[in-house]
């Protein structure tokens, strides 16, 4: 018979096992809990290396013009935009820039920073520099054809290797169909550009809004400008996604391939 030592250490020892049992348990459930929960999470996006050329396409007409407040939030959410991508410049995203409101105006081409610096730097300092007046309709479908027009040519920066064209247009407003603007974006995606629209507000027709953007999952919808930086990920993400190449090395071996071939 054991002794009454000997048979509370085989006690002390059977309740040490078991803790040891649950402790493990416990570890084995949180790994499970954990490993699978961040296999259902999306994962961030808060900067895309992808190669792309990005166009914004911005309306500039007197009902964005009245409030200077609201401007500066639609410059910002350019730049946001532009600080999302890295690298910026010929071996990254490039940008572009135009505004309207009766007639388009270009602000700068695809390549024009290229050479800068810091090319993300100078995009975000040039869109800072833009200004704006109390006049003016809106007309996306002329805006829309100067894109195509020229901002599609090699001279100015498009056509790189594996580069996808995108087009943010920007609007609070009903166009006009001189020329039509929905002709104009599907003009755009017969030159393999995808389009974009970030209509604001409440006084845009939704139906010519999707029709422009070629569908409701190109529609990224604000209230009011104070919401733009809600649509800001949603954007780079779309963009990120729909790019064929990522980082700059994808493009240096296309070029590298190209040149042996």
């Amino acid at each position: 018979m054991k002794s009454a030592s000997l048979l509370f250490s085989d006690i002390k020892m059977f309740f040490f096992n078991i803790v040891k049992v649950f402790v493990i348990l416990v570890a084995v459930e949180a790994h499970y809990y954990y490993k699978h929960k961040k296999s259902d999470e999306k994962p961030k996006c808060d900067t895309c290396d992808a190669v792309a050329d990005i166009i914004f396409v911005y309306d500039k007409s007197g009902s964005i013009a009245v409030n200077q407040t609201n401007f500066v939030l639609m410059k910002q959410f350019m730049i946001d935009i532009v600080d999302s991508f890295n690298p910026v410049g010929a071996t990254g995203t490039q940008f572009a820039a135009l505004c309207f409101d009766h007639n388009p105006q270009t602000h700068f081409y695809l390549n024009e920073n290229n050479n800068a610096p810091d090319p993300k730097q100078a995009t975000i300092d040039a869109i800072n520099t833009f200004l704006t007046d109390q006049n003016g309709g809106t007309n996306i479908g002329s805006a829309l054809q100067e894109v195509r027009i020229e901002f599609l040519k090699t001279e100015n920066g498009i056509g790189r290797p594996c580069a996808q064209c995108f087009v943010i247009l920007i609007t609070d407003g009903i166009s006009g169909n001189n020329p039509d603007p929905v002709d104009e974006a599907n003009m755009l995606r017969a030159d393999n550009c995808i389009v974009y629209v970030v209509p604001i507000g409440l006084n845009t027709n939704s139906a010519q809004i999707e029709a422009i953007a070629g569908g409701p999952d190109n529609v990224f919808s604000v209230q009011n400008f104070d919401l733009f930086s809600t649509v800001v990920q949603g954007i780079v993400r779309a963009a990120c996604n729909s790019s064929a190449c990522s980082k700059f090395y994808d493009l240096m071996n296309i070029k590298i391939k190209i040149s042996n071939d």
